[in-house]
């Protein structure tokens, strides 16, 4: 029978399964993105912006859990649409998921016409054992009224040619992902028409997916060399956010660069060393994540390390100013209380607006995060600890209050636990007795940064971090909040919130050590 047949599209209709209207029910309902290498998140962020409220259809759905690439778009989007899962077990458990969407129970056909399938349940997923033709993509279209499809997903292993099927002329498709055996992955052009996709034929093959209408993202990481630099180098390395890494020491970046390069993921990666080839490692970047310098000692304090790192943290930003103005700078260097205003300070003598100047206090949030899940009994990946202020002992102010989820500590556990967080990094300083600092949880909360800000700049909305940054939200002039991030830098302020007495207490207390630390710095700007 075929597929435009009338009797068979209102067969299909009354196998339509309608969504549910119970709360979903996850096996892992921490995860985000369920997808096998994170190609949903990276497909919807590169492609379709931060567009809400789309429309799916994933053909070859499985649990509709595990390995989803649907279910980020459902939670985190608000998209609705169309599951389709052939093997009856793997369907079964699909529809205890309660998935907000209509589910149907079948195979898409590979010609134009319409039949039976027979399926047999492999681990879990299914495998169609034998085919007399199924249920056609255009009988999808007419059941479900979409002509405009913004996410289409279909897992057509050995069956490549199904997508000869889809009624390419009829229906707009925005984004596609295709999984298919390795090699089949050259020629699907040839079996789809991509000229009719708005965007981008998207062709997930085993590992790799396509980036070439990608936004194209170039880092540098300035001290990559160094204890911080080498381990935020790697994880800038294995993002599909960066597309070229760029990475700069006064030496053995080569080599670090080489390394890095044998790494399977597709960022393209270029050492540079040494003054001469400090101007060419900033050119076209985009992001720079500046963690050079020396490391704490024992018995150092942050401002020990002013000398030597205002001086390295002057030269570079004067060096992003000339060759890359308009980039993202991430600051890491210590003392961050200085070294932010120094940066802004060349900034001007340059001519150059510095909104664009971050100081880095991730790993302040990322610590007080842990800490508090620790004593909670919670999964840090789902705390979030607001930490405003500074970069440096006391003005390192955490927002128990502000907590999410909210917690509750007795007063003499809530000062136990602010003092932590604010001591963290001297913990760290003694417990490696005078073999360096807090290098590699600085590397993650850099990338973090990092991340969150490449993110923002490809459209992606609600993006929040806590960043140190010129503002007038208190007397200092500087001062961490948290910061909704967007295209082009902060977005807005979202200031400090309400306090309560004892966080205001440590407001107080921090401002003088704040002031000081800016005058410091600013100073020292002015006699360079």
């Amino acid at each position: 029978m075929l597929q435009d047949h009338p009797l068979l599209v209102e067969y299909v209709k009354g196998l339509m399964d309608p969504p549910s209207s119970l709360p979903l029910n996850l096996t892992k309902p921490h995860l985000t993105d369920f997808s096998q290498h994170g190609q949903t998140q990276y497909a919807v962020l590169h492609f379709l912006g931060a567009m809400r409220g789309g429309f799916f259809v994933e053909a070859g759905a499985a649990d509709g859990e595990y390995l989803s690439n649907s279910l980020y778009l459902e939670r985190e989007r608000e998209w609705w649409g169309l599951l389709v899962e052939a093997v009856p077990d793997s369907y079964s458990l699909l529809r205890h998921r309660h998935r907000h969407v209509y589910t149907l129970q079948a195979a898409l056909a590979t010609t134009p016409r319409a039949g039976r399938v027979l399926v047999r349940q492999v681990g879990k997923f299914g495998e169609l054992s034998s085919v007399d033709d199924t249920i056609t993509y255009s009988m999808v279209k007419k059941k479900s009224n979409k002509n405009n499809v913004k996410g289409n997903e279909m897992q057509v292993r050995g069956r490549e040619h199904v997508l000869k099927t889809i009624p390419w002329d009829e229906v707009k498709i925005r984004l596609m992902c295709v999984e298919c055996n390795k090699d089949k992955s050259k020629g699907l052009e040839r079996l789809a028409k991509p000229q009719t996709v708005t965007t981008a034929l998207g062709q997930l093959v085993n590992k790799s997916f396509s980036t070439s209408n990608a936004a194209q993202r170039k880092v540098a990481v300035m001290g990559a060399s160094g204890g911080i630099g080498q381990p935020l180098s790697m994880l800038l390395k294995n993002s599909p956010l960066v597309t070229q890494l760029s990475l700069y020491d006064i030496v053995h970046t080569p080599g670090v660069a080489a390394d890095l390069s044998h790494i399977e993921t597709p960022a393209k990666v270029t050492g540079y060393v040494g003054p001469e080839q400090l101007a060419d490692s900033l050119k076209g970047c985009e992001v720079v994540v500046i963690p050079a310098g020396v490391p704490r000692k024992p018995g150092m304090t942050r401002d020990d390390l002013f000398n030597t790192n205002a001086s390295i943290v002057a030269n570079l930003t004067k060096a992003c100013a000339e060759n890359c103005p308009k980039a993202m700078i991430c600051i890491i260097s210590n003392p961050v209380n200085s070294t932010v205003p120094i940066a802004a300070e060349m900034y001007k003598k340059a001519g150059v607006d510095a909104s664009r100047i971050f100081g880095v206090t991730t790993l302040d949030i990322v610590r007080a995060n842990t800490f508090v899940a620790e004593l909670k009994g919670l999964d840090p990946a789902n705390v979030n600890v607001p930490v405003i202020g500074g970069h440096a002992g006391v003005t390192i102010i955490p927002l128990i209050s502000q907590a999410t989820p909210s917690v509750q500590f007795p007063e003499d556990q809530l000062k136990a636990l602010t003092e932590r967080i604010q001591d963290a990094g001297t913990e760290v300083v003694k417990a490696k007795a005078g073999a360096g600092s807090a290098t590699l949880s600085m590397a993650y909360a850099g990338a973090r940064f990092a991340f969150s800000m490449i993110k923002a700049m490809n459209g992606e909305a609600g993006v929040v971090e806590c960043a140190y940054i010129r503002s007038n939200v208190t007397e200092a002039t500087y001062f961490s909040t948290p910061l909704v991030l967007g295209p082009n830098g902060m977005e807005k302020n979202l200031g400090l919130g309400k306090l309560t007495p004892f966080e205001s207490k440590l407001v107080e207390v921090a401002l003088p050590e704040l002031k000081s630390s800016i005058k410091k710095g600013e100073s020292f700007a002015a006699n360079v």
